[in-house]
């Protein structure tokens, strides 16, 4: 397609746009999207969780909350958790107000469920939002 290599943001090229019909363009570079970071600062109720929240064990059939800081406008949306044994999904009502942001959670299955970049951003595109990625471990009770 480009001419001789990849070009530089900024320099003139010529590209192919059908067959033997050439355009001279100025090539700009596909911009990447910044992402909004979902930063977690507490998880309240869990039986265990690391420094980072990465990874947490719960307590099967019992509520727990996670907390943190998202820069967006206050808004409420389902955030979903991933079985990562089945790849079921499970959606929990969050809610963001003044750049916080919590989310009752309560898993019945003893199993092991996972939040991240790709259930964060479902059915967004282009993706908006990053995460650590965060396990959570669902013992008997």
């Amino acid at each position: 397609d480009w001419v001789i290599g990849e070009p530089i943001d900024g320099q003139m090229c010529q590209k192919e746009v059908a067959r033997n019909v050439w355009v001279t363009i100025m090539y700009s570079a596909p911009v990447e999207p910044l992402l909004i970071n979902i930063v977690v600062t507490s998880i309240d109720g869990a039986i265990q969780t690391t420094e980072d929240f990465t990874t947490t064990i719960v307590e099967q059939g019992n509520q727990f909350t996670v907390n943190g800081t998202l820069a967006i406008p206050d808004r409420i949306f389902t955030l979903p958790i991933k079985n990562t044994s089945t790849g079921e999904l499970l959606f929990f009502t969050a809610k963001v107000v003044d750049g916080a942001f919590s989310v009752n959670i309560t898993l019945s299955k003893n199993s092991q469920y996972c939040y991240t970049n790709t259930e964060a951003n479902l059915d967004l595109e282009p993706a908006m939002f990053n995460i650590a990625p965060m396990k959570f471990n669902v013992v008997a009770s």
